[in-house]
């Protein structure tokens, strides 16, 4: 007990997260109050209603949109295993950099999407600011074939297949969306979700297994792969 760390040597060796974690807090409530100031001169609508659950404002079942909600989840999770992996393996090994580089974009391209599920930014936002739907998503596509020929070495040293049946699912979904003349929602959205478990899967995976892995040989290491 007495190797313990007195609370003032965790306050020193913690200053810098202490203060990210009240700047962050700070960030988000002036945004809030930024959002509504902007939108409604603040008036028109209670600056709670930015900062409320849904369910709870419009008095409606907690459990419609339910799953949304595990999808914003799954986005989420998906998201910061990929980054953290990926900021871990980057600096430990400098034969499996890229390999970091690409769990990092992958992880925040993630991000986005989930942020893009979570406020409808390619379905309602973006189409308000004249960008349309079909825009969004050929260049979501086209970041996909982009990692695919920056990255494909790193993908190549990974349970990749995985990461292709994440794709697959999305591309099921969006095919649903687009070419099925009447909206399948069972069938979309559960090709959504099942695309978003398959990349939470594909991350968590190559995670472990190249966190957990002692030494390897220069043959091993992603930049050998495919050379």
């Amino acid at each position: 007990m007495n190797d313990l760390p007195s609370w003032r040597d965790q306050a020193r060796s913690n200053i810098k997260s202490v203060c990210l974690i009240f700047f962050c807090g700070l960030v988000i409530v002036l945004s809030v109050a930024g959002f509504h100031t902007w939108r409604s001169g603040g008036k028109g609508y209670n600056i709670r209603d930015l900062m409320r659950d849904p369910a709870d404002i419009l008095d409606y079942p907690v459990y419609l949109g339910g799953l949304s909600q595990i999808g914003i989840f799954l986005w989420t999770a998906a998201a910061t295993v990929s980054i953290l992996a990926g900021t871990i393996i980057a600096k430990r090994d400098s034969r499996q950099l890229l390999l970091g580089r690409f769990l990092f974009f992958l992880g925040l391209f993630t991000l986005w999407l989930g942020l893009d599920d979570c406020f409808l930014i390619h379905e309602r936002i973006l189409p308000r600011l004249g960008i349309p739907d079909p825009a969004v998503m050929c260049a979501y596509v086209l970041v996909m074939f982009l990692f695919l020929a920056l990255f494909r070495r790193a993908i190549l040293a990974t349970p990749c297949i995985l990461l292709a049946l994440s794709f697959a699912f999305f591309a099921l979904s969006v095919l649903f969306d687009c070419v099925t003349p009447v909206q399948v929602p069972l069938a979309e959205d559960g090709a959504k979700a099942t695309g978003i478990v398959a990349l939470l899967v594909y991350s968590s995976k190559t995670a472990y297994l190249f966190l957990t892995a002692r030494e390897k040989s220069p043959a091993q290491s992603v930049d050998a792969v495919s050379s």
